[in-house]
């Protein structure tokens, strides 16, 4: 995007290769400063994607790059103290199909004495989020030496591990999000999960394309207790009207009814996009008698039970087949939320199917419980 010139061969490839550097770039900086001329200072990439500190109560200081943050399009480092004194930053890299990062310091913060936390940030361990079918989350060492990080792969150093960060974190599998941005905290118990169906749901949205058609948008909802899809839909547009129809088919299929508090109790998870926030999403939400649980801005994995699903249904559907028409797509996404919901096997929850689970909760027969449809 930003450099111009012919990417260097040799070691350096496939750390230019994965940071998008083609040498085609939409600025034409390069025109007028030699930096952004890969041909010409080729290191100078390496030098951008850092997260530097500044200290706003002494003007006259060195800003200082803290490297062991990682490499990457960080979009804000959210810093929280630790019930042990332990610094930690969580961070999303700002691109689609990218990360989510946690540092937690080696050492902890003294109270009493500021200047003796000013180095904390330069020791500690950098993680990447893998994301469970069930949106728990487990948190992977970027760490030199540990699993596939080491030679073999062209990590020579910590420092290799830093600077291609993002190649580490393929290497060790971590979960693709859709374009995971600003990701804030507050007190949690490291978890999403509900006991109970029918407390919190979350919702989200995906893109695909149609071979007649072009552009499609997929919402899905799904329910944190059991990881179960309780409604899924695909359209043309992707405005506030169209996310809502997950919810409502949800609402209709759980609780019998669209009407007026009906859903009283639920929580539901999303993110801060347009749609999500508009007034019409919330007034319609907030009549269903469903309270907004916003993530991301509340919450350290964000949206991760619905961010999940939707990396499943692109590896068992999306990715492997193709829709002439939104109409077909919407069939076949109702297909797989009912085969899902049947036969998808939770394991924090035994090895039962979604099904199983709300049946056994509810006290239902299981058979009268799949039989429960999806719209798409």
């Amino acid at each position: 995007m930003y450099f111009a010139g012919e990417p260097p061969k040799g070691l350096e490839a496939a750390n230019f290769a994965r940071i998008g550097i083609e040498g085609r770039p939409r600025y034409r900086w390069h025109r007028f400063f030699e930096r952004f001329d890969v041909a010409k200072e080729p290191n100078e990439p390496n030098r951008f994607g850092w997260v530097v500190e500044l200290d706003p109560f002494e003007p006259s200081s060195t800003p200082a790059k803290r490297t062991a943050l990682g490499r990457y399009k960080h979009e804000a480092a959210t810093c929280v103290v630790n019930n042990d004194g332990r610094v930690v930053v969580y961070s999303g890299d700002d691109a689609r199909f990218e990360y989510i990062y946690r540092f937690v310091s080696d050492g902890t913060v003294n109270p009493a004495d500021r200047t003796a936390n000013m180095g904390l940030l330069d020791s500690g361990t950098l993680s990447v989020a893998k994301f469970d079918a069930d949106g728990s989350v487990a948190w992977l060492p970027l760490v030199h030496g540990h699993g596939p990080l080491g030679p073999e792969s062209g990590f020579n150093s910590q420092a290799d591990v830093l600077i291609e960060t993002r190649r580490a974190a393929d290497r060790l599998g971590a979960t693709k999000m859709d374009r995971p941005g600003d990701i804030e905290t507050k007190p949690h118990d490291g978890t999403i999960i509900t006991d109970k169906v029918n407390e919190m749901w979350g919702t989200d949205m995906t893109q695909t394309i149609t071979i007649g058609e072009g552009r499609a948008y997929v919402f899905v909802a799904v329910e944190h207790a059991n990881s179960e899809v309780v409604g899924i839909h695909a359209s043309r547009t992707a405005n506030r009207f169209e996310a809502l129809e997950p919810v409502r088919q949800g609402v209709h299929r759980c609780f019998g009814a669209i009407a007026p508090g009906v859903a009283r109790g639920l929580k539901l998870r999303h993110d801060h996009g347009s749609n999500y926030m508009s007034s019409d999403f919330q007034d319609e939400i907030a009549c269903l008698g469903i309270e907004a649980s916003p993530s991301f801005v509340r919450e350290p994995e964000g949206n991760g039970v619905a961010e999940r699903f939707i990396r499943t249904l692109k590896e068992n559907l999306l990715w492997l087949r193709a829709f002439d028409t939104i109409e077909e797509l919407r069939a076949a996404l109702g297909e797989f939320a009912t085969r899902y919901n049947q036969t998808w096997l939770v394991a924090r929850h035994g090895y039962r199917t979604p099904a199983q689970v709300r049946a056994d909760q509810s006290r239902l027969d299981q058979n009268a419980t799949a039989d429960l449809k999806l719209a798409a």
